[in-house]
């Protein structure tokens, strides 16, 4: 009885370890390179996100999901005023700084003129004192020759003294000429000061006028932001805010679709791989009038792969992976739309 309870045991497991074989046989062997695909898709497109530059709240948006837009088409606009007060207020301290850089090259001018005239002052003082040292010598050889002829009794004293007057004068003459050549320099280096000071000021007024011509063309460049445009021929897939919602930068207010280019989006299993190839026919219908079929091409195929638990556990098979493979539309432009879930064929390679 043992045995034969033992042998009955041995036979259920092999029948379920066959059964078994069978399932996985089933399940997962590799589909041959003639088997077509049925499956369904979506249908994509090129996306562009309109996005803003700058934060701001949006003071209209102007499309909506549906709308076609042209190139260059303004699709949204923010808030501004601020932006417009910048602009006037980089434009005001440009007008300052530049009268005042005209009012500063005007002093530059005055201050140059100022050293020249100086200048020429000293030069004139350093003649002078020439002349005054020169007629000073003179006056002193003349004291030298009449106190030796008052000593010899040739000269009176009356004489005398109007020689050592004349030597005095002289000598006051040479001092004053020194003190004139003192002062000259003196405004000579009060002019070149005063020029040089007059060339910083210009230099930092010219350097406040390019901090304002930048802060103007900042200003204007996002006054500019605030008005946004299509970059593309498309149609409005999604809107995303409303006027009136503060948007940061970067946020999405928009998102368009190209529709002349479009494309179906499928997970194709991996046991199709060795039966698909670029460019091979394929066929999109409607879900729910499939007698209505458009042609299209397999455009390119996924390299790497992803599980399809989602769709497939339910099956059992939840280790099956899919890849993700495109098929550009060769028909249907204008039925079929971004977003729509389409039935596909891939008939058998011949």
């Amino acid at each position: 009885m043992e045995r034969r309870r033992k042998g009955a045991l041995a036979i259920a497991l092999l029948a379920t370890l066959a059964g078994a074989g069978i399932w996985y046989v089933r399940a997962y062997r590799r589909a041959p390179a003639s088997a077509s695909v049925e499956t369904t898709g979506t249908v994509e497109g090129i996306e562009t996100n309109i996005a803003s530059k700058i934060p701001g709240r949006l003071r209209t948006v102007r499309f909506r999901e549906g709308d076609r837009v042209k190139t260059g088409d303004l699709l949204a606009e923010l808030e501004g005023a601020d932006l417009q007060a910048a602009l006037g207020q980089a434009r005001s301290a440009q007008a300052t700084a530049r009268a005042a850089l005209a009012a500063g090259r005007e002093r530059i001018a005055a201050a140059a003129a100022q050293v020249t005239v100086a200048s020429a002052d000293v030069e004139s003082a350093r003649a002078s004192v020439a002349g005054a040292r020169a007629r000073l010598a003179q006056a002193e050889r003349d004291l030298r020759r009449d106190r030796e002829l008052f000593g010899s009794g040739l000269l009176t004293k009356a004489s005398l003294e109007v020689t050592e007057t004349a030597g005095q004068t002289r000598a006051s003459e040479r001092d004053a000429a020194v003190s004139a050549v003192a002062a000259a320099a003196a405004r000579r280096e009060a002019a070149r000061k005063a020029l040089d000071e007059a060339k910083s000021q210009v230099k930092t007024l010219e350097a406040r006028i390019a901090e304002a011509r930048d802060a103007e063309a900042l200003a204007q460049a996002r006054l500019a932001d605030t008005r946004i445009l299509s970059p593309v021929d498309a149609v409005v897939e999604y809107r995303a805010l409303e006027p009136g919602e503060v948007v940061g930068p970067g946020q999405s207010i928009l998102t368009l679709i190209d529709p002349t280019h479009l494309w179906v989006r499928i997970d194709l299993e991996q046991r199709f791989l060795g039966g698909i190839r670029g460019g091979q026919a394929a066929q999109i219908a409607l879900e729910g009038a499939p007698e209505h079929t458009f042609p299209a091409e397999v455009m390119d195929i996924g390299q790497e792969g992803a599980f399809a638990v989602e769709r497939d556990v339910t099956r059992g098979r939840q280790d099956i992976k899919t890849f993700r493979t495109r098929l550009r539309l060769l028909g249907g432009q204008g039925v079929l739309k971004p977003g729509m879930t389409v039935l596909v064929t891939i008939p058998a390679a011949r």
